[in-house]
């Protein structure tokens, strides 16, 4: 009796060392879809401090010029992307050209992309140009993906549409640059609010 027993208690049963694993493989599992989640919140976390960052830089600039030169009005160019600022300064008229350059729809990122390979892959970027500076939208998370027989990175986060906003007071210009991302939507959006000066 006293053999036997030491037998039984030699080491584990097949039972025993299955839920053994079973259990393992839990904790494993719970501790990635953790992490994994801890770190898609800092990304995204760290995607809108730089939308952030960005649309303050722009905003201050683009402030400046309405605080010394005082904008008179807001003028559609020759396209959907296109608008012209016009101020007054001194008695003289100034005029600043604000262009969306946006990529072509044949990159926006599609569902099922073809991941591929690239030391030096294109860079599918929008940009907003303002008068001379040039201000291209942050570049957050970003896969190589091939389109058109070539490896590009295309940033997701993208300008989606400029539009002056109707104001029932004919004192204030509103102005507005829509910027998308898969993760927040349109939450981010350019806003220009300013008196007009005539």
């Amino acid at each position: 009796m006293k053999t036997n027993s030491n037998r039984k208690n030699a080491g584990f049963t097949i039972v025993e060392i299955i839920i053994t694993f079973a259990v393992a493989v839990v904790i494993i599992a719970s501790l990635y879809i953790s992490i994994s989640n801890l770190r898609s919140k800092q990304e995204i976390a760290s995607y809108k401090n730089s939308i952030t960052t960005y649309r303050d830089l722009f905003l201050k600039d683009i402030g400046r010029d309405i605080t010394i030169y005082k904008l008179n009005s807001i003028e559609k160019g020759s396209s959907d992307n296109e608008y012209i600022f016009h101020y007054k300064y001194n008695g003289y008229n100034y005029d600043k050209k604000l262009v969306l350059e946006k990529r072509d729809s044949s990159y926006d990122i599609p569902k099922n992309p073809d991941i591929c390979n690239s030391n030096n892959p294109t860079k599918i970027n929008d940009t907003i140009i303002y008068g001379d500076e040039k201000y291209p939208l942050p570049f957050l998370d970003s896969d190589l993906i091939r389109i058109n027989g070539t490896c590009n990175k295309i940033n997701s986060l993208k300008i989606e549409s400029i539009e002056q906003i109707n104001s029932t007071d004919p004192d204030w210009l509103k102005f507005s640059i829509k910027i998308y991302h898969p993760d927040f939507g349109y939450r981010y959006s350019i806003n220009i609010v300013s008196p007009t000066f005539q």
